[in-house]
């Protein structure tokens, strides 16, 4: 018994690193105005999303885009699952989901 206890405990360790962290739970925990840090702290380290470099501007005409830090994507991505969060001013500015 005593060589099991040990194998018992690294899996439920294991089982606890690896919990989901892209759930509707998550999501609807996420609020504007919340930091990176504390969105990450729900859902983990997120993925920057990268933009295309082009926007458009007055009147509809294309132009490059500065890259901006105050105005960035990031994605979580887990089992088909994603949540995509916009901050502007290292502030969540909004939300969306897809899969669930």
């Amino acid at each position: 018994m005593r060589i099991a206890l040990p194998a018992l405990l690294a899996a439920l360790i294991l089982l606890v690193g690896c919990e989901e962290k892209v759930t509707l739970e998550n999501y609807e925990q996420i609020e504007k105005g919340m930091s990176l840090a504390q969105v990450e702290q729900i859902l983990g380290e997120g993925r920057l999303e990268e933009s295309s470099g082009t926007s458009l501007g007055t009147g509809g005409i294309p132009e490059r885009s500065r890259d901006d830090v105050s105005n960035r994507t990031y994605v979580w991505e887990e089992d088909g699952k994603i949540i995509t969060v916009k901050i502007i001013d290292d502030k969540v500015a909004s939300k969306t989901k897809r899969g669930f």
